[in-house]
């Protein structure tokens, strides 16, 4: 198993020695996005692996269950999806000991947390008392964005808000013509409400909100 990486400095365009990294390798390293994706790779195949050896029991998430998605990986988060029963849980306990016994890593306790919705509150307490991790409390923050089972609340935009709010607060020191404001809405401001409007639906207050920024 790759332990360390060694690097060379470019000096006039030309490539000078190697030298081992101290630390053994470290998140930013120019290696950390390709190795990720190896070791998640095995956590798919045990995860593949734990469904197919009990596909009577393995239940989807409703809203996963037409491609058979369980799990989704991103930079260094992974989230998995179950229908919320304890049955579907083992799997997955199987399948984390399974990648910990392949890979001999474990999950982050202090950042691993489950979320429920619509589920039997016996039903989650009996996953809560499986699970090594504590519960969570929607909504959750991924990507920046928010993301909740329900419709989300007004309250829940305030961060786009502030985000506009400031950066519209660091134009006005600028000597910026009408021309220049409207640039920059139409290149910065739009850029962050359309890449929350990917992922969600806002609501009818925050558009009106959002409205009005644009006459500024």
């Amino acid at each position: 198993m790759l332990q360390t990486s060694s690097f060379s400095l470019a000096i006039n365009g030309e490539s000078v020695g190697f030298f081992k990294g101290a630390r053994g390798l470290r998140q930013g390293d120019p290696l950390s996005p390709y190795l990720f994706t190896l070791v998640m790779e095995g956590f798919h195949m045990a995860m593949k692996h734990c469904i197919q050896l009990a596909s009577d029991s393995f239940g989807f998430h409703a809203g996963c269950q037409a491609l058979d998605i369980s799990h989704l990986c991103f930079a260094d988060d992974l989230f998995v999806f179950t229908s919320g029963d304890v049955a579907s849980v083992d799997v997955l306990k199987r399948a984390l000991d399974l990648f910990r016994s392949w890979s001999g890593m474990e999950p982050s306790l202090e950042k691993s947390e489950v979320f429920f919705a619509n589920v039997p509150d016996d039903t989650k307490m009996a996953i809560i008392n499986s699970l090594p991790f504590k519960a969570g409390v929607f909504p959750i923050r991924y990507l920046g964005v928010p993301l909740s089972p329900t419709r989300l609340k007004v309250t829940d935009f305030q961060p786009l808000l502030d985000k506009v709010i400031s950066r519209i607060h660091n134009w006005k020191v600028k000597a910026l013509s009408f021309a220049g404001r409207k640039l920059l809405i139409s290149s910065v401001l739009q850029s962050l409400q359309l890449y929350w409007m990917s992922f969600l639906q806002a609501t009818t207050l925050f558009a009106c909100k959002n409205l009005a920024l644009e006459t500024l």
